[in-house]
């Protein structure tokens, strides 16, 4: 029921945009919130054709946007995320080629612009995060060196960023989570243990400083499950 009310109220609040953006069409702030908008209400629908709709009309949006605004780091993180979103979808609805081809265009969009000098507010997280979802798509579509390289790029990323920040929950989280999936994966279980105890280190002494941390309990979950 609040998902349906949630998604009611989306709807709402898409029509008024409209009328605002009728007459200000050259407010910026607003075609961007407006976009935007259509990636929460992705949210309020099940993983399926409705769902990567929204999406991809966010990415739509954003796109022209960004050809009218180029090297506007707001609206660069914000398609970047509507197509790994399009990507994630995808790989959910088991349709591997889309997943690929929509996560790259997230990860290509990202790394060129950060190659520019363009700031990107969590840069390394958000790569890492588009990497892991290649290295599923790629081993779904039987491409294990394509998947390798990208593990091996999110591995050394998150480390170096967990290195620079250590209070950095989301990068934690990133990487306790990237080390379990490699951990179910390769066939050394010597290695696959030492990752997975790193993970149990470090989770326990996050929760130890806060113990109600639901996200860092289910990532320990998922550790000891492995393990």
């Amino acid at each position: 029921g609040e998902v349906t009310t949630a998604r009611d109220n989306l709807n709402q609040s898409q029509q008024w945009w409209s009328k605002i953006l009728a007459a200000e069409p050259n407010d910026l702030s607003g075609r961007i919130e407006a976009s935007n908008l259509l990636n929460t209400l992705a949210a309020t629908y099940p993983y399926g054709q409705e769902h990567v709709s929204c999406n991809l009309e966010a990415a739509r949006q954003q796109s022209e946007l960004l050809a009218q605004n180029p090297g506007n780091p707001e609206l660069i993180k914000m398609l970047a995320m509507s197509w790994h979103n399009v990507g994630a979808n995808y790989l959910t609805l088991k349709q591997f080629t889309e997943a690929e081809a929509y996560l790259d265009k997230s990860y290509q969009l990202l790394e060129t612009s950060h190659a520019s000098s363009i700031p990107l507010p969590n840069y390394s997280v958000e790569m890492a995060e588009t990497e892991a979802n290649l290295i599923l798509a790629n081993l779904s579509l039987h491409r294990p060196d394509k998947a390798e390289k990208y593990y091996l790029q999110s591995i050394e990323r998150l480390e170096r960023a967990a290195a620079d920040d250590p209070s950095n929950l989301r990068v934690l989280l990133s990487l306790c989570g990237l080390r379990v999936n490699r951990a179910n994966m390769i066939k050394d279980q010597q290695a696959a243990l030492t990752m997975l105890d790193t993970n149990v280190a470090a989770l326990q002494a996050l929760l130890q400083r806060e113990p109600e941390f639901v996200a860092a309990k289910e990532r320990l979950l998922e550790t000891q499950g492995s393990r």
